[in-house]
């Protein structure tokens, strides 16, 4: 599907989407994603520099303890920025992962509404003939 209609279907369903522009900017940036763009994006996107890495951090209390809650119990002594930075890694990959899977449904829910209409355009046009 072309991507100024995906663009326009991410405006549209905003609010279904927990980060749109990222979703938008995800589609932009890749012709067919698949999961692994998915993970290719969030590795662009996380921060490596200390002061960026606590600010976002900060800025996304949901994704404190996102570590654990993926990998199991996690080492207190470690790095606490890698900490940090695989909290928000994993955060970022739950909201497009979630983000991208109900983008592919809406497209999915398009495409069958233009399959329905061109069979009843033609169901249409092959009555007109027989009147």
């Amino acid at each position: 599907m072309d991507y100024k209609i995906i663009s326009q279907l991410i405006k549209d369903n905003s609010g279904d989407f927990d980060d749109p522009d990222q979703l938008d900017d995800f589609m932009a940036t890749y012709d067919e994603p698949s999961d692994d763009d998915i993970a290719e994006y969030i590795d662009g996107i996380c921060p490596i520099y200390y002061s960026e890495i606590i600010q976002e951090w900060q800025d996304n209390p949901e994704a404190h303890g996102m570590t654990a809650e993926v990998f199991g119990e996690v080492d207190p002594s470690g790095d606490v920025y890698k900490i940090m930075t695989t909290d928000l890694y994993c955060y970022y990959q739950e909201q497009l992962n979630g983000d991208f899977a109900k983008l592919t449904d809406l497209i999915d829910e398009k495409e069958l509404e233009e399959i329905e209409a061109e069979n009843e355009a033609e169901a249409q046009a092959e009555k007109d003939k027989r009147e």
